[in-house]
């Protein structure tokens, strides 16, 4: 195996492809990231944009946007992450720090969503380099040379994967170090939570590896270009380009269950009155997401607050909704799509389990589609 990926490295590099390849990694996303950095709020950061605030004397003041900043609250980052879903304890002395962070969740949603974006340039561009580039083993021969030196299909197969998710990696640094470089221009400091940031990097990357495999197994278990350019190009728009399959789904199970204005909603209402007056908490309730069905629960100094009716969904659709979140390679991918929001807080994604469910849904189809590949590829003739 190690000749033959030692072989499609030099061919990769004695070849115009690789030189292309970096040529618009480079160029498309600087491109990309020069756009989302003008569109999305950060961008105000950067501008000397006033805004008027009450100083502790009473009159009006004005102060640049800069100013509220995630680095200059004082708040740690991991307070940042947390506070749409747990208890934060206030124990900052300004005033305004609670709707600075309102002016920092643009930040947070913008470094999360970047997690993903930074396979986007890459996915495109490795559904059109394996038609390429594996496209000429069949045409000038070089797949028979290697079963003439004795190495099986099976061997080929893999070594031709591991090839790809090589160069996925090193796209997807090379697509950090441009966005690194933005942010040094941008004068930039992101709020940096590795527990949540690390978790929706290895969802992102399994879900390029995912769309890597299937295009390499649509090109070797048929020996035609096309279907490889078909099968990538049907991938990628629909996995990466929208978030309305799983946004869509959720929302249908999320909303199934209407809010009850009962005794429990009361205590609700009463508990985050309270606080908000005291000013103890930024956050006082711990929210959870239930994955056995997709359900949110609200738990107050440990006990239950039940607000929510029973959903209203056939048990049948909604099982088959669950399943096509689940199921998706892209559901975390896709909930923190929108550089807007998300359907749920990055930080409830990594610590409920759906970061770990969606890391296990790519790893089975890594494995489904490598396994139906290489068991097809053994059988098939080796096209001239």
């Amino acid at each position: 195996m190690k000749k033959i990926i030692t072989g499609l490295f030099f061919r990769l590099i004695k070849g115009f492809e690789i030189w292309a390849l970096i040529a618009l990694l480079i160029w498309s996303s600087a491109v990309i990231d020069k756009i989302i950095f003008a569109n999305v709020a950060v961008s105000a950061y950067r501008d000397d944009y006033i805004v008027f605030v009450s100083d502790s004397n009473g009159p009006v003041s004005s102060e640049t946007i800069v100013s509220r900043r995630f680095e200059y609250t004082g708040v740690s980052a991991s307070d940042l992450y947390r506070r749409e879903c747990e208890p934060v304890i206030n124990t900052i002395d300004d005033p305004d720090v609670y709707e600075h962070l309102f002016w920092c969740d643009d930040e947070m949603v913008f470094i999360c969503s970047s997690m993903g974006s930074r396979i986007l340039a890459p996915a495109v561009l490795m559904v059109l380099f394996i038609p390429v580039f594996f496209g000429k083993l069949f045409s000038d021969g070089t797949l028979k040379n290697y079963i003439a030196c004795g190495h099986s299909k099976g061997t080929i197969y893999f070594a031709s994967l591991l090839f790809c998710f090589a160069l996925d990696v090193f796209m997807v640094f090379l697509n950090f170090l441009i966005f690194a470089g933005w942010c040094l221009y941008y004068a930039w400091k992101p709020p940096i939570y590795l527990p949540v940031l690390l978790a929706l990097l290895a969802c992102s990357m399994l879900l390029l590896f995912s769309i890597t495999s299937i295009c390499l197994a649509f090109l070797l278990v048929s020996h035609k270009r096309a279907l490889a350019f078909i099968a990538g190009f049907i991938l990628v728009p629909c996995l990466l380009f929208t978030n309305a399959p799983t946004a869509l789904a959720f929302e249908a199970v999320i909303y199934s269950r209407d809010i009850v204005e009962d005794e429990n909603y009361d205590k609700y209402l009463n508990i985050y009155r309270k606080n908000r007056e005291e000013g103890i908490y930024l956050q006082p309730y711990l929210w959870r997401l239930e994955l056995s069905d997709l359900s949110e629960h609200i738990y107050y100094e440990g006990e239950e607050i039940d607000i929510f009716a029973e959903s209203n969904l056939n048990p049948a659709v909604r099982c088959a909704l669950e399943l096509a979140i689940f199921m998706n390679p892209a559901s975390v991918y896709q909930f923190t799509f929108s550089y807007e929001g998300s359907e749920l807080p990055p930080y409830m994604i990594c610590r409920d389990g759906l970061a770990a469910v969606n890391i296990a849904c790519n790893m089975f189809w890594i494995t489904l589609s490598s396994g139906i590949g290489v068991s097809v590829f053994r059988k098939r003739e080796v096209a001239s």
